[in-house]
C-alpha cells in the first residue's frame, strides 16, 4: 500500500468546536501624563544613551547638573488575558537625549550609573522646542493619527508638514513610510507615518 493510499483512506477528523468568545468587558485606561517642555537653550547636545535608559537615568543626569529632554509618543498597550487596554508614553527614540550643560562640573559620562553615553551632534534650540510643540499637538499619539492616505514613489523628495526635515523615500505604504534623512553629518533611514510628509516643492 503506498503512502499516498495509506493517507486517503484515514478517516476524516472530526471537525473541533469552536470554543465560546470570551465575554469579559474591555478597560482602557489613560496612563499618559503631560508634555514637559524642555528648558530654553540654544544648542543641545544629542546624546546616545543605554537600551536599558529609563526616567531614573534622566533624574540621574538632572541631578548632576544637566538639563535633559527627551520627546515621547503615546501608544497602546494591551493584555488580552485580563481584557484591559491602557495608553502609555514611551519615548520617541528610545536610545537618544537632548543633553544640555547647565550648572555641571565635569563630564556625562562621569555621571553615575547611565552606562556610557555617546555624544552624536548636536541640534538648535528652536529644532528641540519644534519637537515638543508636536508632541504637545498630539502628533505622536496613536490616538490622533489620521486615516491612512496615499503613499509615495521610491526615490521622491519629501519633507515633514512642518518643512523641518526632508529627506529621499526609500519605501512607501499607506501608513509609514521609510526616508532617508540628513542627521548630524550622517545619513540615517527613519520610519515616518505617511500622513506626515508631503512632496518637497
Amino acid at each position: 500500500m503506498s503512502k499516498l493510499h495509506r493517507l486517503m483512506s484515514r478517516p476524516q477528523p472530526r471537525p473541533r468546536e469552536r470554543r465560546p468568545a470570551k465575554t469579559m468587558p474591555r478597560v482602557i485606561e489613560d496612563r499618559t501624563t503631560p508634555t514637559v517642555f524642555p528648558p530654553a537653550r540654544d544648542r543641545w547636545d544629542v546624546v546616545m544613551l543605554s537600551p536599558a535608559a529609563n526616567d531614573g537615568t534622566l533624574a540621574r543626569i538632572d541631578a548632576a547638573g544637566f538639563d535633559v529632554w527627551r520627546p515621547r509618543a503615546a501608544i497602546q498597550v494591551s493584555s488580552a488575558m485580563v481584557g484591559k487596554v491602557a495608553f502609555v508614553n514611551r519615548p520617541l527614540w528610545p536610545r537618544y537625549a537632548f543633553v544640555g550643560r547647565r550648572d555641571a562640573v565635569g563630564s556625562l559620562s562621569d555621571v553615575w550609573s547611565i552606562g556610557k553615553p555617546l555624544t552624536v551632534g548636536s541640534v538648535s534650540g528652536a529644532l528641540v522646542d519644534a519637537i515638543a510643540a508636536r508632541e504637545m499637538r498630539g502628533e505622536f499619539d496613536c490616538r490622533t493619527v489620521p486615516e491612512a492616505g496615499q503613499s509615495f514613489a521610491d526615490g521622491a523628495e519629501v519633507e515633514t508638514l512642518d518643512g523641518l526635515m526632508a529627506g529621499i523615500v526609500l519605501k512607501s505604504d499607506e501608513q509609514r513610510t521609510v526616508v532617508l534623512f540628513r542627521l548630524m553629518d550622517s545619513d540615517r533611514p527613519v520610519v515616518v507615518e505617511t500622513c506626515k510628509l508631503k512632496v518637497r516643492a
